[in-house]
Formats: structure tokens, sequence, C-alpha cells
């Protein structure tokens, strides 16, 4: 892929850490067991994730602003996955099964965005943009994460213009997104050591 901005230029060679035996990674289906292993939680249909109304909305703004100033066309910021890496090294994570995750959900997710924006479903195109957007930036994906963040903001407005033309973007960004990240993960060992 040509013209992929990676902030930060390539990693150190010692970032490059030794994959985990594909015996015991091996992907699932079942993402809340994945999100639990991660020490995170799903949103269930029933969870408002909304803002509590005590929060300054000069706050939420400037929040915003400052994230729109951050999160540029840059394709992966790789300090987001070398602070990964050093948790990896703690044994709290895995960044293999993260970045399977995030695979698993921006393939899964993809066509839904499609279908709700076809069915004008507001509530399900906001949080599954909302799942996306977390899934990447959790790794560092900016790029994808600020559009799905847009794309959030318009369906919680119910604005459906435009939708079409942003997902599409989002497919594109992910799938740099999932080039580059592959880029600088090391390749997954063979069963056989090959």
């Amino acid at each position: 892929i040509v013209g992929l901005r990676i902030k930060g230029g390539t990693l150190p060679p010692d970032f490059q850490g030794e994959s985990p035996d594909p015996a015991t990674d091996t992907a699932t289906d079942d993402l809340a067991a994945e999100l639990a292993e991660l020490g995170l939680e799903p949103l269930d249909d029933d969870d408002d994730d909304t803002v509590p109304e005590d929060v300054d909305p000069q706050l939420l703004a400037q929040l915003d602003q400052d994230f729109a100033q951050v999160a540029d066309d840059t394709v992966l910021d790789l300090s987001a996955l070398y602070n990964l890496r050093e948790m990896e090294e703690r044994g709290a994570i895995s960044v293999q099964k993260m970045f399977d995750l995030f695979v698993d959900t921006g393939e899964r997710i993809l066509p839904i965005l499609r279908q709700t924006l076809a069915d004008h479903d507001a509530p399900v195109l906001r949080r599954e943009a909302h799942s996306l957007k977390g899934s990447a930036g959790y790794l560092g994906a900016r790029k994808l994460a600020t559009l799905c963040q847009q794309l959030e903001y318009q369906a919680a407005e119910e604005v459906f213009d435009g939708a079409g033309d942003l997902i599409e973007e989002i497919d594109g960004a992910f799938a740099d997104a999932r080039h580059a990240l592959t880029d600088q993960l090391p390749a997954p060992e063979t069963p056989d050591g090959a």
C-alpha cells in the first residue's frame, strides 16, 4: 500500500517479540471471552454509554477538539503498539490476540454498518461504529478511529447524508490499518514451525 503515514517510523528491532504459541493462540468466535481476557467488557444492548448529564459540555467539546487535532490521517500510531508490547511483556495482554480481535471485529462490523445505514437504524449504526472505534483505538489505528467517531456522531444525530461515503472511507482505513499492523507485528508461527 502506497502512502501510508505511520507515526514514528519503524519499530526498533527489540519491539519485534516472539509470536505466541499458535497451539494456544487460536482465534475464537466468543467476542465476550476475548474482551474479558483483555480486561474489557462489551456493551450490552441495555447499557447506556452516553455521557452523564453532569459533565461539562465545554470540556467535552475541548476533548473532541483535542482528539481531532491528534487524530489526523496517521494510519498507525506506533507509540500505541510500543505501549501494548510493554504490557504484553508483563503478561497483561497478547498483542496478537488484540490484532486478531480487531480483524474479526472489523470484518463483522463493516457489513453491519452498510446494512444499518440502508435501514436508517441510527442506534445500531452508532453502537457498531463505537465498537470499531474502540478496537481501532486500542491498537493505535488513529485514522480509522477518527472516521468511526465521525460516523458515531452522525448516527447519534440521525444524520444519514454522507454516511455511505464515510463508511467507504472506514472500509479503506480498516484495510490500511490491517496492512500496517500486519507489517509491524511478527508473523505468527505455523504449527510445523516453518
